[in-house]
């Protein structure tokens, strides 16, 4: 007889010593968490977008978003999906989806900030979908009054979604989360705390002994270690030219609560991967000749990964 591993989506319906799927447990888990869901909030009524009071550019201004209330308080809120394909929108590189018209891509490029397309898993319950819904009806709030913004100002605004549909068409509501990861480079200022590439260990053999190599010892990461960006299996080439960038190890972790160095993206976060995250949203509004720009984003501040 064969056996084959079975996939995420069945994995994800099997139960547990106490009877619950993971299906079961993460809809208890959103249910019960009140305005900590971003399905459980709305825009203008649980949270509102405020000019940033720190200095900023006349060229860019930017927004954050707070609690309704005396206490203005970072908005932050969890969310779940299911990575979606490249095709859907999601970028997982070491090199941006666009082409910088400076080549090559080095240090003073602007951030480059990878891409989650966040679908409804496939295999979500009932219940499951309409909390997905939720998170999609929040953002659409957000994007309702970056209309009512181009109306108030009489101008046409070039926009960056945080939520958009598979067909593309822009008449009907999205169905799928644009999530930005933070920033996959960043430059150190006076901090050298890079941590080299991983190596196998080996025992110093005795004049008798075979030559044989360890298991690969799993490597301690910890949140604020960098790493080099030639770490990653597609950062080769005469297209880079990174000499001081390096990698940051940001808080995503995976089911075991294991640290998700950045050159594991690309075997971690594949499609059908089941996602919850804790995020925060930011707006930014470039002044430019014509059109102007507003760039509304979801971004991740931490998160457990569950490859079911």
């Amino acid at each position: 007889m064969s056996y084959s591993e079975p996939d995420a989506t069945t994995r994800r319906l099997v139960a547990d010593d106490d009877g619950n799927t993971v299906w079961d447990r993460l809809i208890n888990k959103f249910t019960g968490m009140g305005l900590a869901s971003l399905g459980a909030n709305d825009f203008g009524i649980t949270f509102e977008r405020i000019l940033n009071p720190a200095p900023q550019k006349q060229s860019k201004k930017k927004y954050i978003y707070v609690t309704k209330g005396e206490d203005k308080a970072e908005f932050i809120a969890n969310l779940f999906f299911e990575i979606g394909s490249r095709e859907e929108g999601t970028w997982v590189a070491a090199y941006p989806q666009k082409r910088p018209h400076n080549m090559p891509f080095g240090d003073n490029q602007n951030p480059l900030r990878l891409t989650l397309a966040g679908r409804c898993p496939l295999d979500a319950p009932p219940e499951g979908e309409k909390i997905f819904k939720n998170f999609l009806c929040a953002l659409d709030g957000v994007r309702d009054a970056d209309h009512e913004v181009e109306k108030q100002s009489g101008k046409k605004f070039k926009v960056t979604e945080c939520t958009r549909r598979v067909d593309n068409n822009k008449d009907l509501p999205g169905d799928l989360i644009v999530l930005h990861l933070q920033p996959l480079y960043e430059t150190p200022f006076g901090r050298q705390n890079q941590s080299p590439a991983p190596r196998h260990a080996r025992n110093r053999k005795a004049p008798t002994d075979v030559e044989m190599d360890e298991p690969e010892a799993t490597p301690v990461w910890k949140v604020g270690d960098t790493y080099s960006p030639g770490l990653m299996p597609d950062h080769k080439g005469t297209y880079f030219n990174h000499n001081k960038a390096v990698m940051p190890q940001y808080d995503y972790r995976d089911k075991n609560g294991k640290l998700i160095a950045a050159h594991e993206y690309w075997e971690t976060l594949t499609e059908g991967t089941l996602v919850l995250a804790k995020v925060s949203l930011s707006y930014y509004e470039f002044q430019e000749p014509n059109p102007r720009f507003l760039d509304p984003k979801v971004r991740a501040i931490t998160w457990p990964v569950f490859p079911y």
